[in-house]
């Protein structure tokens, strides 16, 4: 795959400046005067990110393997787990999509993040008037791959990949809107399927999005 060859030379041209940097800096150390600790702290991170990288290109080294059909049935089983039990014990739609797909990408996901889905569950807030969690909770995942850190980054990626996300969502489920679905699919606690029902479907409908992306 050309995107994976593109990131090899990026990887390998990335870790020799940041070397060269890194050697520059610890030069300077024995003149620092007393109070430029950062400039320290700024070595040893660049280091441990040098560290990753190393990490990363011995990685790409190896045969690219792609997702498998069972690889997805798998996160999307995680994330329909997370929902079983009482309801004062399970997930709710928005925080087990969340974690179970971003546990594959991230590993652990931190409490506060898992707490930052928390508000866009059941059409946000519980009121199943907003966007269905599972859509809200995809849409946290692009942004952490796909997304800015900084307002001189371009949006056009994340603009793109989350529009398509939503219009494929919206072919598989009716609608975006977390009643609406409900109504369509009969899915609810009282319903005919419970709502781990559609945040499994949504999981699939999310890799089907990612992996159907050009390079």
């Amino acid at each position: 795959m050309k995107i994976i060859e593109d990131l090899k030379i990026l990887l390998g041209d990335t870790i020799q400046k940041n070397e060269q940097t890194g050697s520059q800096l610890r030069a300077w150390l024995p003149m620092l005067a007393k109070g430029q600790q950062e400039l320290l702290l700024a070595a040893e991170k660049m280091e441990e990110a040098l560290d990753l990288l190393r990490d990363a290109q011995e990685i790409l080294q190896e045969p690219a393997v792609r997702l498998t059909a069972e690889d997805i049935d798998r996160i999307a089983g995680n994330s329909a787990a997370f929902m079983t039990g009482v309801p004062q014990t399970h997930y709710h739609c928005s925080e087990a999509f969340t974690i179970a797909v971003g546990e594959h990408f991230f590993g652990e996901i931190p409490n506060r993040v898992r707490r930052m889905t928390s508000g866009f569950a059941g059409g946000v807030g519980g009121t199943q008037q907003e966007i269905c969690g599972a859509l809200s909770g995809g849409i946290l995942i692009i942004g952490a791959l796909f997304g800015r850190a900084r307002a001189s980054e371009s949006d056009e990626r994340i603009y793109s990949i989350s529009a398509l996300y939503r219009k494929n969502f919206i072919d598989a489920f009716g609608s975006s809107i977390c009643q609406e679905i409900r109504e369509l699919g009969g899915y609810g606690s009282k319903a005919q399927y419970p709502c781990s029902v559609c945040v499994e479907k949504s999981v699939h409908v999310f890799f089907q999005t990612l992996m159907g992306l050009e390079g």
